[in-house]
């Protein structure tokens, strides 16, 4: 893997842009999204894309989309690649960050690595940023630094990505020697969380892998860390609903033992079929109807 390092003064805006022709095309017609992760602006990842998926906190959202969306703009353009802000997920404090391009076989980088090594430095911009229209430049001035190794070392940094469980194999390795090898070439502290620490705006069946430690090690890290993942799709589609969205569509839509919702908010009715709701007493509608009232 070869981690391509700028002079200083360079600027993203400066620098000699790619050119794929496949890239270029996958701009020309519409593209297919991946089923379980959304379009829109930016756009989704289509089959055969590689596809990268950063965790952002939400309070860095804003750093990484620029006013009137002008820093994200401006790396798609660079990298010629897609990059969409997943919506917030309820009961998340993270947003995932959706990089995705066609692949590039027989080159060294390609568009999405280069767009998720680019995301990340724009993510751990450690400068004080003016205000207004001033905020974006030095978002990509600084990003520019960390990108050319001119971050101080002792500057603290992480990064969390969402995988597939099928590409986890391809980090850890037999007995963990690809892991352990990646640690010590970048001396990052390098792992798979636990479980229970996935966020839920990860989908179903997701792993999470954190790369934590000082700046310029993250860095080279995740360069490694992306490099693997690339030349180890994963065996299946992106697909399903993030966590905290299936959770929700599992809450018990009418009121339960023990509920503490006040009567108000109650649904007096139950479907058809359940608690045992005599047969008379079910309305046209199809809900539990109440026995007509008799005046005497």
């Amino acid at each position: 893997v070869v981690i391509t390092l700028f002079p200083a003064g360079t600027t993203l805006s400066s620098r000699t842009t790619p050119t794929h022709p496949s890239t270029h095309a996958m701009f020309e017609e519409e593209a297919t999204p991946v089923v379980g992760l959304s379009s829109g602006s930016g756009g989704g990842p289509t089959p055969g894309d590689v596809v990268f998926r950063i965790l952002c906190n939400k309070s860095k959202t804003g750093q990484v989309i620029g006013k009137g969306g002008s820093v994200i703009k401006q790396l798609r353009d660079e990298t010629l690649s897609r990059i969409k802000v997943e919506n917030m997920v309820p009961g998340s404090d993270d947003r995932v960050i959706v990089i995705s391009a066609p692949d590039t076989p027989g080159e060294e980088s390609s568009p999405a690595l280069d767009a998720a090594v680019r995301i990340y430095a724009v993510m751990m911009a450690t400068t004080v940023m003016p205000g207004g229209d001033d905020a974006d430049a030095a978002a990509i001035a600084a990003a520019d630094a960390i990108v050319g190794a001119e971050a101080a070392p002792e500057v603290k940094a992480s990064v969390r990505l969402l995988i597939p469980k099928s590409q986890t194999g391809c980090l850890i390795g037999k007995g963990g020697i690809i892991i352990n090898e990646m640690r010590e070439q970048t001396g990052a502290q390098i792992r798979v969380c636990n479980k229970d620490q996935i966020p839920v705006c990860a989908l179903q069946g997701d792993d999470m892998v954190q790369i934590t430690g000082e700046s310029s090690a993250v860095l080279r890290a995740f360069h490694l860390v992306l490099a693997k993942l690339r030349e180890t799709p994963p065996r299946e589609a992106l697909s399903g609903q993030a966590i905290g969205n299936t959770a929700q569509q599992m809450a018990p839509a009418y009121p339960v033992a023990g509920s503490k919702r006040p009567l108000d908010m109650m649904q007096p009715y139950a479907p058809p079929g359940q608690y045992g709701v005599p047969p008379q007493y079910m309305g046209g509608a199809g809900q539990f109807a109440p026995p007509p009232r008799t005046w005497e």
